[in-house]
């Protein structure tokens, strides 16, 4: 997976076991993780290196937890995904109130307990998975596509140039004749 094919994990710093666990399955399937306790650069300033994390990320996921939704931090995070047009992905380890979640409303949580928590990351890694193979099928189509109106490009001006020279020579004809047909009477 290329460089955007990264996942951004937000969480609460109470819920930072769960998240180790979460991102060591992604990474047995081949799915790059960035969160603050693994991916802090010593002297780097923490929100402008959370923000680079999220906006070169193509996945967010968020571990919505009680002690998730309290975290301004995990509230800031979601709003940089939102804003970046990061796919975001909610993480469901508890029970909350939907009205809480803000802008998560709407979006279809991986809803598992912390005892399928395994279970949960596969769905993650499948669902990235899925997307990938969705976006590069995608990449291809385009790319035939264009393929295809640059040769009807080619061929549409290749069709002109040879009408106009066909319009060419016909022209070149009728003057001809016009002049054979005119030349004795001028003499």
């Amino acid at each position: 997976m290329g460089e955007r094919s990264r996942l951004f994990i937000s969480y609460a710093k109470e819920d930072l076991a769960e998240v180790n666990l979460i991102a060591a399955f992604l990474v047995f399937h081949g799915i790059e993780c960035d969160y603050w306790d693994k991916s802090k650069v010593p002297g780097e300033k923490d929100w402008e290196q959370i923000e680079k994390w999220i906006k070169r990320d193509r996945y967010f996921t968020v571990i919505v937890t009680q002690n998730a939704i309290k975290s301004s931090s995990v509230n800031q995070e979601v709003g940089i995904a939102k804003r970046s047009g990061a796919q975001i992905t909610p993480f469901q380890l508890e029970k909350v109130d939907p009205r809480k979640l803000g802008v998560l409303q709407g979006i279809t949580p991986i809803d598992v307990s912390k005892e399928q928590l395994t279970e949960g990351a596969e769905n993650l890694a499948t669902n990235i998975i899925h997307r990938e193979k969705y976006r590069s099928n995608l990449e291809k189509k385009i790319k035939q596509i264009r393929v295809y109106l640059n040769q009807q490009k080619i061929e549409e001006r290749r069709k002109k140039e040879s009408e106009n020279f066909w319009k060419g020579v016909v022209t070149g004809i009728v003057s001809t004749l016009i002049i054979i047909t005119l030349w004795p009477k001028i003499n």
